[in-house]
């Protein structure tokens, strides 16, 4: 079974990699066609990033009291994540429901588990958030804001809002996070229930009692929160220095610009209808370089680069490492509810 979804897994990926072959070769060429230190920068820039992502989810796992994972398992799955989100519809709840199941397969509880994934989620918004709010300040001194960013950015702060009020509402009003659970529960189960399908027995209760002991064990250890999204706000801070470093490569040195231009590109990947915001991301950053007064080439030839090394090479990676998860294991070491 396992070499099967393997071999799936490959065809996927290469099914992928030749869809966008003409992408990626013209990402190659240009490669070649910039300064070679800045892209060497870059690209570190891009490791150092998926490093700092990865200790932000395990210390968000270690914050909710899981300290099963080790730092390799974090950095596998935070590759994987690249890859699986790549060809799912709703990615960002397909992401948290694969960080749920690679956690249960390490032995957590589907609470913690659960806990977890939401809290590495918060870490991964509050991250972008504050890169949203540097891009506002860029944008507003230098005269370039844009609707969609500002639309965007409110709706981060609502989703960024409404995931950390479960935290909240597991330590001073328990009951309220009870019959929360209990509706989503209810709702889950009428939808699946299409397919004659149903969600575990005291599937609520059971997502809510964990969450509780997790928001007390948060509200007893604030600063494991804290150093969470303190990596992931690294994290998003490298990602843009990547950007930066390949606008120098290719002579564009107008670093507000480029700031705003990643700060619409990080907006545009959470709200794009396309998986990972292919295609929107890329415009997003063309679109500031050259509102910016910036040619049309250059800005063309920047976002290309930027997403080859932030996006095509961390996919293939993740292509790679997707087989060391505990996703394609015949046995796991799922606990109990």
């Amino acid at each position: 079974m396992k070499k099967a979804l393997l071999i799936i897994v490959a065809i996927v990926a290469c099914c992928a990699l030749l869809a966008n072959a003409d992408y990626l070769m013209e990402f190659v060429n240009t490669l070649f066609t910039g300064a070679l230190i800045p892209i060497v920068i870059a690209c570190v820039l891009m490791v150092l990033r998926h490093l700092t992502q990865a200790m932000s989810y395990k210390t968000a796992f270690d914050a909710v009291d899981f300290k099963k994972t080790t730092l390799w398992q974090d950095i596998v799955l935070i590759f994987s994540l690249v890859f699986i989100n790549t060809f799912c519809l709703f990615s960002g709840a397909t992401g948290v429901a694969f960080i749920i199941d690679d956690l249960r397969r390490k032995g957590a509880s589907i609470g913690t588990a659960t806990s977890g994934a939401i809290l590495s989620q918060i870490g991964y918004f509050a991250a972008v958030f504050v890169i949203c709010i540097i891009g506002f300040i860029t944008m507003a001194l230098s005269g370039q804001m844009n609707t969609f960013f500002v639309v965007g950015g409110g709706a981060l702060a609502l989703v960024l809002f409404g995931l950390s009020s479960l935290f909240v509402l597991g330590y001073f009003k328990p009951d309220a996070l009870y019959w929360l659970f209990d509706k989503i529960e209810r709702f889950i189960n009428k939808v699946i229930g299409l397919f004659k399908k149903s969600l575990a027995p005291a599937w609520g209760s059971a997502n809510a009692d964990s969450m509780i002991k997790s928001s007390r064990v948060l509200a007893h250890n604030p600063i494991g929160t804290v150093i969470s999204v303190s990596w992931a706000s690294l994290s998003a801070i490298l990602n843009m220095l990547c950007l930066v470093a390949i606008g120098f490569a290719f002579g564009y040195t107008e670093v507000p610009v480029l700031v705003a231009a990643f700060a619409l590109a990080a907006v545009s990947v959470i709200l794009s209808p396309t998986p990972q915001g292919v295609g929107v991301v890329e415009a997003a950053i063309a679109a500031i370089i050259t509102g910016a007064g910036g040619e049309l080439t250059t800005a063309t030839t920047i976002a290309l680069v930027y997403r080859g090394i932030m996006f095509w090479l961390p996919f293939c990676i993740g292509a790679l490492l997707l087989g060391q998860t505990d996703f394609f294991s015949s046995k796991d070491k799922k606990a109990d509810p």
